[in-house]
């Protein structure tokens, strides 16, 4: 199942979800909290400046120049949903169930929700004041949404 970690009366388990979930007791899990993959990635590398250096422009212009690091996003390539079912199992009756989701999901994880068997009862948004750098600069989301069931 993976390592854990017990937080006082709370046990934090660390790994694959669909391997810890599906080795705990039916109903024994008072709330799934989760920040899955959203999705979202493009199939391409996504490469970096890591340091400045010699003979790499990184503009027009630019005098000095940079040294690329490439990698790789496929992780975030696919909004993964297997792992609801077990969550569910696991739950205890009036168990709570929070998943945070790209903003286009939002709708698609509230009926993921109700196949499953949960009830979603709100959309929370999550407003962080140091919102993760954009590549472009243009709008740079500060917003992060979860559907509560």
């Amino acid at each position: 199942m993976g390592a854990w970690e017990d937080l006082g009366p709370h046990r934090l388990y660390e790994g694959d979800c669909n391997d810890a979930l599906t080795g705990l007791s039916v109903e024994s899990v008072d709330c799934v909290l989760t920040d899955p993959p959203y999705g979202t990635a493009s199939t391409g590398d996504v490469k970096r400046i890591t340091k400045r250096g010699r003979g790499v422009k990184r503009k027009t212009g630019d005098s000095g120049g940079g040294v690329f690091e490439s990698f790789d996003l496929a992780w975030d390539r696919d909004f993964p949903v297997d792992w609801i079912s077990h969550s569910v199992l696991a739950l205890k009756p009036g168990g709570s169930f929070f998943c945070f989701c790209d903003t286009k999901r939002v709708t698609d994880l509230w009926k993921l929700c109700q196949e499953n068997g949960l009830r979603p009862l709100q959309v929370f948004a999550w407003v962080k004041p140091n919102p993760v750098p954009h590549p472009r600069k243009n709008f740079q989301s500060a917003l992060e949404l979860a559907v509560y069931a």
